[in-house]
Order: structure tokens, then sequence, then C-alpha cells
């Protein structure tokens, strides 16, 4: 019976250090996670600001990318085009991807209509 129990905890350990090798080129062991959002507004031109940290993030049409230990983000931002009324919207941000590059490449879309001022 200790043999076969040995014999189990070998064959544990060489399947759990599999598994963590094959882990590591996809950042399994950092727990860093990454998604994108492809911003637009309507008109285009607004400006957005992170709401969380009162930063930059560009202007419409744009693609912006955040990172994670998280599997989702909320995330709150504000457009701002002269003409048209500030609009401040939240939304969810998926963080499906282990890179950049890749989340960047598979946007989530977010569109947003401003109204003209009055």
């Amino acid at each position: 019976m200790c043999r076969n129990s040995t014999w189990l905890n070998l064959e544990s350990r060489r399947l759990a250090v599999l598994f963590l090798v094959c882990l590591l080129p996809f950042g399994g062991l950092t727990g860093c996670r990454f998604g994108a959002a492809l911003i637009e507004s309507e008109p285009s031109g607004a400006v957005i600001t992170d709401m969380a940290d009162n930063t930059y993030i560009g202007t419409t049409p744009c693609k912006h990318w955040w990172k994670s230990r998280e599997r989702r983000k909320l995330i709150a931002v504000r457009f701002e085009k002269k003409g048209y009324v500030d609009k401040v919207i939240a939304f969810t941000i998926n963080l499906k991807h282990f890179s950049e590059e890749k989340a960047v490449a598979e946007p989530q879309p977010v569109k947003v209509l401003l109204e003209k001022e009055e």
C-alpha cells in the first residue's frame, strides 16, 4: 500500500509541475489579465477620461486596454465634446486575455450617443 501511495504522490507531483509549466507562457502564474474596448461616440471626436483616476484615455474612436488580476472590471468614463452635453457611462470590461496584444486585437465595442447642448 505504501508503494502505491508513493507512486501516486510522484505522479501527482509530475502532473502539477507539467500543469504549471504549461501555464507559464500564458501568464497563468502572474495572474495578469487583459481586456480592451473600442470606444466610439456619435459624433466622433469626444475626449474620453477615466473617472477612476481622472486620466486621459483618448479621443473617439479609440482602442484602450486595461490590466487586472480579476476577470471583469467596472470602468467609468466621461465623454466631453464642445457643443455637446458631457456624458458619463459605466461598462464592464471582460479581462479574458493573457496579453495586451490579444486583448487589443479583440476589443469589446462601446458606443455612446452624445446629445447637443441647447
